[in-house]
């Protein structure tokens, strides 16, 4: 299983990644991590973590910002916050990929974390245009973290390959939040009505309105103040229902939201909803006249309901975008009267014509291509040096392996051109044939310590690898080395240390504090108790016993032993020594 790690901040990133989510939890060599962060886990802007766990998502992480505010320095000490945790969190697991959509600052901090750890990124929505908000430098950045970009359309890919991103690394899919909006059933007028406690009107104007962030506290201020005052103007105004959808998580937001809370005081056609679920958020187009603010909703969601979106000022500016979104200035009266020309003049339009947007079925393309490009190209090629019994073993165990991780066994190299295939594992040449190919790991197959010896030191700019049969059982408190194999039923407790290129073998069981140097062999069913040091070059025979009983201190066994089957080891032993029996 592999496992793939989403992040999620905030209502309306969840929405958009929720049907990719679904994809992954039900694949059968994908595995979901779900870590959850940002306004999700704040009272302030709904708890929308709730509607995560009533999706029945298994939330491994909860990453708490503390969002105590909307300044600038509020915000990036939210940052730090989420930062420090996550480095954290990250250790806990083996991620083998990220994926994040867009544009949002707690998403920019985990594609820092993840940078950092080295684990690859795969981008939703990179290559979009957001010229009125810092949220295009944010995608941009991250963008150039990221590994695999999942873009929504053709302007969006022509974008990244000039920010000299990996063409073949672009994959254009379209956004995977829109595919299920062309099933989308809505409820009866009624029963939404009721559920929303919205009063029957002439017409609805639904409003998504956030901050314009590269603009100063006040400019954000105004301009929603001159917003709200075009709403108050239009004709037959108490007559119709303004609905708001409050603001994210971004710079001066609050200013927003007390103006919205005042506007909605003195009017009871004026509605405000911290949050909505995306069933209700769909209905809530469905049953509006109008789309009005400055929400990428607006240019990607709001055309499929064929209804028409006037995008007010700059935050979504550049973006593409299809002939039903209108771009309005601040300017009160430019406002009004495109709001009255859409709501009284029932204008009939192609909603559909010039939409930039990709509609298919993304999640389920999303996932394909992580598994057929990701995976499969990232699968680690082993060869063995060596094929003979001892090399035979380590195919076993590799075959074991690879039903769980993901790495491709391509051969062995033998000096014998007639040595046997098995398991249809091919003899790829001789031993003098290997070179420092950087995408090929290797581990030495034979037994023989002198031969093993030679080998490693010929090869010593090769990649080495660890093999480490699933049925050993070893502590995390364990160090090794490299080029290391352990077979299966092997027990190593903890703070032991196996340095490079051992061979541990079946059932043997390592003690605790237990040092094993250099190329050595521990033969099957060697039991080496704990505070034991064993130097290099050392060969314990099958069934062997090493026990320490000097109680202050450990025992060595010297460099280039030779222990036969069955000894027991009760005391050190100086180099180069053949033991058999009791020592």
């Amino acid at each position: 299983m592999k496992n793939i790690c989403i992040i999620t901040g905030s209502r309306a990133e969840y929405g958009l990644l929720k049907e990719l989510m679904k994809e992954i939890k039900n694949d059968a060599i994908l595995n979901l991590l779900l870590f959850v962060t940002g306004t999700h886990l704040e009272g302030k802007y709904g708890n929308t973590v709730k509607e995560i766990e009533l999706d029945h998502f298994i939330i491994n992480e909860k990453i708490y910002m503390d969002l105590c505010g909307d300044s600038p320095k509020e915000i990036l000490i939210s940052m730090s916050n989420e930062m420090k945790t996550m480095a954290e969190v990250f250790t806990k697991y083996n991620i083998d990929m990220l994926i994040i959509l867009g544009d949002r600052y707690e998403i920019l901090v985990a594609a820092q974390v993840a940078l950092i750890y080295n684990i690859p990124i795969a981008h939703l929505c990179g290559g979009d245009v957001t010229e009125g908000a810092y949220d295009d430098a944010i995608r941009n950045s991250i963008s150039k973290m990221a590994k695999y970009h999942f873009v929504t359309c053709e302007s969006s890919k022509t974008n990244l390959i000039n920010m000299n991103i990996q063409n073949d690394k672009i994959f254009l899919v379209g956004n995977p939040g829109l595919y299920d909006i062309l099933n989308f059933d809505s409820d009866t007028e009624s029963s939404f009505l009721n559920k929303m406690n919205l009063v029957k009107r002439d017409k609805n104007i639904l409003v998504v309105y956030h901050s314009e962030t590269l603009l100063s506290q006040d400019q954000n201020k105004n301009n929603i103040e001159l917003l709200i005052s075009a709403f108050n103007k239009i004709t037959n105004f108490k007559r119709t229902n303004i609905i708001f959808i409050e603001t994210n998580a971004d710079n001066y937001n609050s200013y927003i939201s007390k103006a919205i809370c005042k506007f909605k005081d003195g009017n009871d056609n004026v509605y405000s909803f911290t949050s909505v679920e995306r069933n209700d958020y769909f209905n809530l187009i469905y049953y509006s006249d109008l789309f009005v603010g400055n929400s990428s909703s607006g240019i990607y969601e709001v055309p499929l309901f064929k209804k028409f979106t006037l995008n007010i000022g700059k935050r979504q500016g550049g973006r593409a975008c299809g002939k039903s979104v209108k771009h309005l200035n601040y300017c009160r009266d430019q406002i009004i009267n495109e709001i009255e020309n859409v709501l009284e003049n029932n204008v009939e339009i192609n909603f559909m014509e010039n939409y930039p947007y990709i509609i298919k079925d993304s999640s389920k393309e999303i996932v394909n291509i992580i598994k057929n490009d990701f995976i499969n190209n990232n699968m680690k090629r082993i060869a063995i040096i060596g094929g003979g019994g001892h090399s035979r073993v380590i195919i076993d165990a590799l075959c074991e392996l690879s039903k769980k991780n993901h790495m491709k066994l391509i051969g062995f190299y033998d000096d014998n051109i007639n040595c046997e295939e098995y398991r249809s594992i091919k003899r790829l040449g001789k031993i003098n044939d290997i070179n420092s190919n950087h995408e090929v790991y290797y581990i030495c197959g034979i037994g023989n310590l002198k031969t093993r010896r030679s080998i490693i030191d010929k090869l010593s700019n090769i990649n080495w690898i660890n093999v480490i049969h699933p049925s050993s059982i070893i502590s995390d408190t364990v160090k090794l080395g490299k080029g290391i194999f352990i077979n299966a039923g092997t027990i190593i407790n903890s703070k032991a240390y196996i340095k490079d290129h051992c061979i541990i073998n079946t059932n043997s069981v390592i003690e605790h504090d237990v040092s094993i140097g250099v190329n050595c062999h521990i033969a099957p069913s060697v039991t080496i108790c704990g505070h034991v040091t064993i130097k290099d070059e050392t060969f314990i025979g099958v069934g062997t016993k090493i026990i320490n009983k000097n109680k202050r201190g450990f025992i060595n066994i010297g460099t280039n032993n030779f222990l036969n089957a069955g000894s027991l080891i009760l005391h050190s032993t100086d180099d180069n020594m053949k033991i058999k029996g009791i020592y």
